[in-house]
């Protein structure tokens, strides 16, 4: 169903934030003319919608302003709300008949400080998969999904065994590059539509969705058996590498109003008893746990 933006504008009662929606809206106008369409695809709090849509009849902003902007937007709203809207928003543009709106195409300065802005705030910069701040804002998204639409979801908290003994021994470097390995390993081991990054240190997690208990567990034990295959050379000599999996259920109409970082909370703590119980193995647990 199409929203109206004039009824986000309403609901909204906010003050406006000058430049932010026009540099957001002037990017995206390429790939969605039509502004109920851009305020529909955003799926964002009424706030943002509202400010795009007091955008709609400014003056168009040049790009120094949109950068300036953009970085206002940053700072106010968080970099994912607002590299979210504009990057797929440029994205959908391939959609659009040939030679569309061709005069309006985003400065090229404009795209490399949104292209450096979601390399900063989204990835780990040592393993390349996304980070723990991505991570929980996906997660907080998922969660408010998943309640709406009644959809399990899970995920996978996973801790290298004895990892620090690795890098003692074989030095930090080499450390890195076993962390690397491992989240290829975790990617390569996981469905497409989850998400996995690195929570820290040698800790991975994996938010897993639309899932039953069992596939839950099978992704798990998936994932563990990838980690426990990888051999990373030292020389002429392979060092292996174990990992403790604990993961968590959350079936959301059994606690409509629990907050989605527990789900991480409860996984930990599957991952800390898998731990006392021998490592190199994974635990199970239903959300919220006892």
């Amino acid at each position: 169903m199409t929203r109206d933006p004039d009824n986000f504008l309403a609901a909204a009662d906010q003050p406006s934030l000058p430049g932010v929606a026009q540099a957001v809206l002037e990017l995206s106008r390429t790939a969605v003319p039509n502004l109920g369409r851009l305020v529909e695809a955003i799926e964002s709090d009424t706030s943002l919608a509202a400010m795009i849509t007091q955008a709609a009849n400014s003056s168009s902003a040049g790009p120094n302003q949109a950068v300036q902007s953009i970085e206002q937007a940053v700072l106010l709203l968080g970099t994912l709300t607002v590299t979210n809207l504009v990057l797929s928003s440029t994205l959908a543009a391939e959609d659009l008949p040939a030679g569309a709106g061709a005069e309006s195409h985003s400065p090229p300065e404009v795209l490399s400080l949104l292209t450096e802005l979601r390399n900063r705030a989204f990835c780990d910069h040592l393993t390349g998969i996304y980070n723990r701040y991505f991570f929980e804002e996906t997660l907080t998204r998922e969660h408010r999904r998943s309640i709406r639409y009644s959809e399990p979801i899970g995920l996978i908290f996973l801790d290298l065994d004895y990892f620090k003994q690795i890098n003692d021994t074989y030095g930090h470097l080499f450390g890195d590059e076993v962390l690397r390995q491992v989240a290829q390993s975790i990617q390569k081991s996981v469905r497409v539509c989850d998400v996995v990054a690195r929570f820290g240190g040698e800790e991975f997690v994996v938010l897993v969705l639309r899932v039953t208990e069992e596939d839950l567990a099978g992704i798990a034990e998936r994932v563990r058996q990838a980690v426990e295959a990888l051999s990373t050379p030292y020389g002429n000599h392979p060092v292996r590498v174990t990992a403790t999996i604990g993961a968590a259920l959350l079936l959301p109409q059994d606690c409509p109003h629990l907050q989605p970082l527990r789900l991480i909370e409860d996984a930990d703590r599957a991952m800390y008893d898998a731990k006392r119980s021998g490592r190199n193995r994974v635990r199970i647990v239903r959300c919220p746990s006892q």
